[in-house]
């Protein structure tokens, strides 16, 4: 299997931190909405890092239907948990954190269905649920840290879910590749 080359990933990943922090301090009006930017960006820069780290080979199409794909995505999942929340009529301090846990798990599910789709068919209903969990205990320790911490709430969120998406897709990756080395037991 061996999906990604890991240590190139992450790698890239830490570009991409920087990346998204640089792009998020530039001073630029935008005809659309700042936070269809900030989700789109933090999607197609982990797919960016995804696409540039994997192992086999794969046409130009399919690697920027992935970025496209991935950036569509991590737009729509916020509205749409918006939207959720408005139609459960949830107020109060508290929505943000509602907001925040089923982004961070629907955001989890939705991609880790289309790396899945995409490029790791390996992966199973447990990565999943490993995936997913990961992603909500980044998200939640993240919003507890910047309620306290005066750091960028722009780009920590997204550096911190990006490690832990790819942190459980390195454990899936590991997990698969030892599953397919032990030997069959041979009967007589």
């Amino acid at each position: 299997m061996d999906t990604l080359n890991y240590p190139r990933h992450f790698f890239l990943l830490g570009y991409a931190s920087v990346a998204l922090l640089l792009l998020t301090r530039l001073p630029m009006s935008l005809p659309f909405d700042r936070l269809y930017y900030l989700f789109g960006l933090s999607g197609a820069l982990h797919a960016i890092a995804v696409v540039l780290a994997l192992r086999s080979e794969s046409s130009r199409l399919s690697r920027w239907g992935f970025v496209v794909a991935a950036a569509a995505m991590s737009i729509a999942v916020p509205f749409a948990v918006a939207e959720l929340i408005e139609l459960l009529g949830l107020h109060g301090i508290e929505t943000i954190f509602y907001a925040l846990a089923l982004i961070s798990a629907i955001g989890a599910a939705a991609y880790w269905f289309l790396v899945r789709a995409f490029w790791a068919r390996f992966l199973s209903p447990l990565s999943l649920l490993v995936t997913v969990g990961s992603c909500e205990l980044v998200t939640l320790i993240g919003s507890f840290v910047i309620s306290v911490v005066p750091f960028s709430r722009d780009v920590l969120l997204p550096m911190l879910w990006w490690s832990a998406f790819s942190a459980s897709l390195l454990v899936a990756d590991r997990h698969s590749m030892t599953a397919n080395k032990v030997p069959k037991p041979t009967t007589y």
